[in-house]
C-alpha cells in the first residue's frame, strides 16, 4: 500500500467514525434544566455500547494504524510528515493512535513482545501529540514499565523511534517528539507510573 492509499484510508476513516460517534456526541449534550454529570456520562455510556453493537470503526482503524507504523518505519522524512500531518487532522483516528499504543503495551506484558514495544512507540511518533501530549506521555509511560516488567531495557526502543520522530516542536507539546523520546528514561511521569507498578516477587 502506498503512503498516498494510506493517507486516503486515514482521511476515510475518520469521516465514518465521525458518522459512527455522532449519536454518541448528542447523548453527551447536557439536557434543558441541568442534570449530574454522572447521568450524561452514563447516557454517553450507553449509546456507544449500542453503536458498537451495530457497528465498530475501531478495528479497521487499527488495521489502518498497523499498515502506517510499518510505512513510516520504512519511509523517508517527507513521507513520516505527511503521515503525522494527515493524523494530527483528526480526532477520532489520533484516538484510536492511543488506544492502539495500549493496546501495545498489553502484548508487551501478555506475550512478551518487543515487536509490540516498537510498534506502539511508531504509533505514538506519528500522532506526534497532536491532541493532548498529556496522553501520549501517559502512554509512553506505560509502554516503558510493560518493558521493564518482563525484563526488556526500553531505552534502545525509545532511542530508535525517536530517530523516526519530528524535531520540530508543535503547538502544545512542551518539546519535539524527537526530544521526548529519546529521553523519557528521566521524565517525572514516568517516575510517577513506576511507583505505582507491583514489585516484582525474587
Amino acid at each position: 500500500m502506498t503512503v498516498e492509499s494510506l493517507l486516503a484510508r486515514v482521511a476515510e476513516l475518520e469521516a465514518a467514525y465521525r458518522v459512527w460517534a455522532a449519536p454518541i456526541n448528542t447523548a453527551v449534550k447536557p439536557r434543558a434544566g441541568g442534570e449530574p454529570l454522572a447521568a450524561v456520562l452514563q447516557r454517553g455510556r450507553e449509546a456507544e455500547r449500542a453503536q458498537r453493537q451495530r457497528d465498530d470503526p475501531h478495528p479497521a482503524m487499527f488495521a489502518c494504524i498497523d499498515d502506517l507504523v510499518c510505512a513510516y518505519a520504512g519511509a523517508d522524512a517527507a513521507s513520516r510528515a505527511a503521515m503525522r500531518a494527515a493524523v494530527a487532522r483528526t480526532r477520532g483516528f489520533a484516538n484510536a493512535v492511543l488506544g492502539y499504543a495500549y493496546r501495545m503495551s498489553e502484548r508487551v506484558r501478555a506475550q512478551r513482545d518487543v515487536g509490540a514495544l516498537q510498534r506502539g512507540l511508531v504509533a505514538l511518533s506519528i500522532e506526534n501529540c497532536s491532541r493532548d501530549y498529556r496522553d501520549v506521555l501517559l502512554a509512553l509511560a506505560e509502554l516503558w514499565v510493560a518493558a521493564e516488567a518482563i525484563g526488556i531495557e526500553p531505552r534502545p526502543a525509545f532511542e530508535a523511534a525517536a530517530e523516526l520522530s519530528s524535531r520540530e516542536q508543535s503547538l502544545g507539546q512542551p518539546r519535539p517528539m524527537h526530544e521526548l523520546l529519546a529521553g523519557f528514561g528521566a521524565m517525572a511521569v514516568l517516575q510517577e507510573r513506576r511507583a505505582r507498578e507491583p514489585r516484582r516477587r525474587s
